[in-house]
C-alpha cells in the first residue's frame, strides 16, 4: 500500500504549486425559500435480460429557514425494463412517458438511476410552479443530462426558471474534477481550510466549488443555469444559511432531509422482494424466481460466507 501512496505523491504532489486566487469569501447568510429535490432507486428483481426496480422522487420545502411539512412530496414508481435483441423496452407504473434508449449503459442495472434522474427533473418542474421570484430550487447532483428525457426536462426547467426568476442549483456530493490530476476539492480545501467561500471559474462558466461553513470540512461542486450567474452571491448566502445544521455541518440540510425521505434502504428493498415472491406464488409467475438465478449467485455466496 505504501508504494501506491508514494506513486501518487511522486506524480501529483512532488512539488508545491500555487493555485489561482479565485476565491470569493461569503460574508453573510440569507434565509430564502427553497425546495430541495432528490431521488432513490433500487433493483427488486434482476432476471438477467430484464429487471423490476422501485424508483422514488421526493421534495421538501423550507420557508424563511423552517420546513413546511405539508409541502413535502414523495412519489413512488415501479419500473419494468427488458433488453430484447439490443433494444430496451420499459414501463413505469404509475405511467410516465420516458423515451430513453439506454444505448450508453453496460449493465441493465444502470438504467433505473437514469430514469430516476429524469423523474427528478420532471418533479422539479412541478415544484417550480409554487416558488416565488428569487427562490431556490436545489437538486441533488449537477444539472447535466445523460438521456433524451433528462435533456428535454432540463431545457424546459431552464426556460421556466428564467421566466419566473427562480435559481435552480445542482449540488454534487462527489466531485471527480481534477487540477493537473490532483483533486480540485482537496487542493482548494488545503489552500483555504477556513471561511465560507466559492471558487470560480473552475471549468465551465456555470460551475463553482463552494464551502458553505467556516468550520465545515467539505466543499462541493455546484452549477446553475446561465441566468443565475449574476446572482451567485445571494445564492451562496442562502445555501450557507441552510448549511448550519450540526448533523452535517456545511451541507445544506434541505438536501439532507430530502435524501432521507427519498432513499430506498435495504429493509425496504427486502420488503419489496418479499411482496414480489408472494405475487409470484399467488399468480403462478414462476419465471420471477427462476430467471433471477441468472444474477443472484454472488449474493448467495456472500450470505453464506459472512452469515
Amino acid at each position: 500500500m505504501l508504494s501506491c501512496i508514494e506513486f501518487l505523491k511522486k506524480n501529483l504532489y512532488s512539488k508545491d504549486e500555487s493555485i489561482k486566487d479565485n476565491f470569493k469569501v461569503i460574508r453573510s447568510v440569507s434565509p430564502k425559500s427553497i425546495v430541495a429535490v432528490d431521488g432513490g432507486s433500487s433493483v427488486i428483481n434482476d432476471g438477467g435480460s430484464w429487471l423490476i426496480a422501485k424508483l422514488r422522487v421526493a421534495s421538501t420545502y423550507y420557508e424563511n429557514g423552517k420546513r413546511v411539512p405539508k409541502k413535502e412530496l414523495i412519489r413512488d414508481y415501479y419500473m419494468s425494463l427488458i433488453n430484447k435483441k439490443g433494444a430496451y423496452f420499459q414501463k413505469l407504473s404509475p405511467e410516465v412517458a420516458l423515451d430513453s434508449d439506454y444505448k450508453s449503459i453496460r449493465e441493465l442495472s444502470e438504467a433505473p438511476p437514469i430514469a430516476m434522474k429524469a423523474l427528478e427533473f420532471k418533479h422539479a418542474l412541478e415544484r417550480l410552479k409554487e416558488l416565488e421570484r428569487g427562490s431556490l430550487l436545489l437538486i441533488d447532483g449537477l444539472l447535466k443530462s445523460e438521456s433524451a428525457d433528462q435533456k428535454n426536462a432540463l431545457r424546459e426547467l431552464e426556460v421556466k426558471a428564467r421566466l419566473k426568476g427562480i435559481h435552480v442549483v445542482g449540488l454534487a456530493k462527489t466531485c471527480r474534477y481534477g487540477l493537473d490530476g490532483k483533486s480540485a476539492i482537496g487542493c482548494l480545501l488545503r489552500a483555504r481550510p477556513h471561511d465560507k467561500w466559492y471558487y470560480h471559474p473552475i471549468s465551465d462558466d456555470e460551475v463553482f466549488i463552494v464551502k458553505l461553513h467556516e468550520k465545515g470540512s467539505y466543499a462541493y461542486m455546484m452549477n446553475v443555469f446561465p441566468h443565475s450567474i449574476e446572482r451567485i452571491d445571494e445564492i451562496a448566502e442562502a445555501l450557507c444559511y441552510y448549511a448550519r445544521d450540526p448533523e452535517l455541518l456545511g451541507y445544506p440540510y434541505p438536501l439532507l432531509r430530502v435524501d432521507k425521505i427519498a432513499r430506498i434502504g435495504e429493509y425496504e428493498k427486502k420488503q419489496e422482494e418479499s411482496k414480489l415472491r408472494i405475487l409470484s406464488k399467488k399468480h403462478g409467475y414462476e419465471f420471477l424466481e427462476t430467471d433471477k438465478r441468472a444474477t443472484d449467485m454472488h449474493s448467495k455466496m456472500d450470505k453464506r460466507m459472512y452469515r
